[in-house]
């Protein structure tokens, strides 16, 4: 996490946890959203709240700057990690030749690269349209106060493939990571004689 919750309280890192109660109710007076502060930021405060008065989550958060969010998120990430790669093995080995045979290790490469690819190429292409999408919305203007169904249509579709982009990332990334640990392994295939 890149947001310090001691700063986000002004509170120094060895403020006791009545010190952190006072300055939330403190900031909360005017951060709360039903007092014209902004949400978000509200949010933010309430999780520096809640880590920080938990003496479990405080210590974590001491120790490793992981919010139990971003541990909940590592835990989601190295879940999909495992459900990717095991997968991916299974289909390599049911559908390729006799393993006594076939080097799996180097199947498996192969079809990560293969993957690696068409998500680099999806990619290129949904950062092309978005940047003509962008200024689509640029040049759109509504002729009358208060019509803006274009302008909301054309940037939900944009955000859907801000969204769809970051998890084509994020798949690329795995698979990557996939490919990396597989060079920590090797494969005893007999060769075929043909004799």
């Amino acid at each position: 996490m890149t947001i310090d919750l001691y700063e986000l309280l002004d509170l120094p890192h060895t403020a006791s946890i009545d010190a952190v109660k006072v300055a939330f109710r403190a900031k909360a007076k005017t951060s709360h959203p039903d007092m014209g502060g902004d949400a978000h930021a509200f949010h933010l405060l309430r999780l520096a709240h809640d880590v920080l008065t938990d003496e479990e989550a405080r210590r974590h958060y001491d120790a490793t700057g992981e919010t139990p969010s971003d541990r909940a998120a590592s835990a989601a990430e190295e879940a999909r990690f495992r459900l990717l790669a095991g997968d991916l093995m299974m289909t390599m080995i049911a559908q390729g030749s006799s393993p006594t045979f076939t080097n799996v290790l180097d199947e498996m490469n192969g079809a990560l690269a293969l993957q690696i690819r068409g998500a680099d190429q999806q990619i290129i292409a949904l950062s092309e349209l978005s940047a003509r999408l962008e200024e689509v919305l640029a040049r759109l203007h509504a002729r009358e106060e208060g019509e803006d169904f274009l302008l909301t249509l054309l940037q939900e579709r944009y955000d859907e493939m801000a969204n769809k982009m970051k998890v084509t990332r994020d798949l690329r990334t795995r698979l990557i990571r996939l490919q990396q640990r597989l060079t920590r392994y090797t494969y005893d295939a007999q060769v075929e004689s043909i004799v």
